[in-house]
């Protein structure tokens, strides 16, 4: 949970975005009312040739693209133009809708004026890094909607990889029940995979860090070159905080990010 002072901080960026960024907001990418985005877009000068996808968390049933304008600033600020889409949750939709959602998005970004791209870095915080990972790791996503633009890199942040079926998650992916490697990149994982750079804070009690210590380790057996940062006295929600601009010039999390991304 957000503190008060966390929600006004990430609230007044959010404001700082609309008026002062170069941001198209809302583009729809559906019918949908969770089916919209928004574009940042880095300036002319520094600006580079891949779209970065952020996809936030919310264990698949909450969150908002509002909450996270410092991270599209983030990226943007480091010449990458940058989509942050809703997309629609449980119970309106089950596994793999969400999933969908953010592929469609993905695909629409091609039609956004005044960012062109020739590659696409998925960024992706808790549930988020799961769906990230899904799309890196199963190419039907792509295919189905006609992506044809390659991932060059994928980027997780204390996210799930290999999901439980368990009371809280099986209504949310009860459509593969009894296909559960459809719903985990560690299984959907091979050789093809983009290179890899995977954080997960030492405190984090939501999202235990097996998955990224696992996935790791697959990823290593498969040969695709993979970075890995267990982060100290980094919880669940600080590692995505921490990206926030109070935070960011201090913190370990968005100079490990910068300095990959360099």
């Amino acid at each position: 949970m957000m503190t008060l002072a966390i929600f006004l901080l990430v609230l007044l960026i959010s404001i700082y975005s609309i008026y002062f960024l170069r941001v198209q907001r809302n583009i729809p990418y559906g019918e949908n009312p969770r089916q919209t985005m928004d574009v940042y877009i880095p300036k002319e000068n520094i600006a580079k040739n891949t779209l970065v996808v952020f996809i936030y968390g919310g264990a698949w049933r909450t969150g908002s693209k509002n909450y996270y304008a410092y991270m599209g600033k983030f990226f943007s600020d480091l010449g990458y133009p940058t989509i942050i889409p809703d997309y629609r949750l449980y119970p309106e939709v089950q596994f793999p809708l969400f999933i969908d959602d953010v592929a469609i998005a993905i695909k629409e970004a091609e039609n956004v004026k005044d960012i062109t791209y020739d590659d696409i870095i998925l960024v992706g915080h808790s549930a988020g890094g799961h769906t990230a990972a899904l799309l890196a790791t199963d190419p039907s996503y792509f295919s189905r909607f006609s992506i044809d633009k390659p991932i060059k890199s994928l980027i997780g942040l204390s996210a799930p990889y290999d999901l439980p079926f368990d009371e809280e998650l099986t209504p949310i992916f009860q459509p593969a029940v009894n296909e559960k490697g459809k719903t985990n990149a560690i299984t959907l994982a091979d050789e093809t995979l983009a290179p890899s750079l995977l954080l997960h804070g030492n405190d984090d009690i939501r999202v235990g860090l097996h998955h990224t210590q696992n996935f790791a380790k697959r990823l290593s057996e498969l040969d695709v070159p993979v970075k890995t940062h267990f982060l100290e006295n980094y919880s669940h929600s600080k590692i995505i905080t921490s990206f926030l601009p109070i935070f960011q010039r201090l913190a370990l999390a968005p100079k490990i990010v910068r300095d990959y991304l360099k």
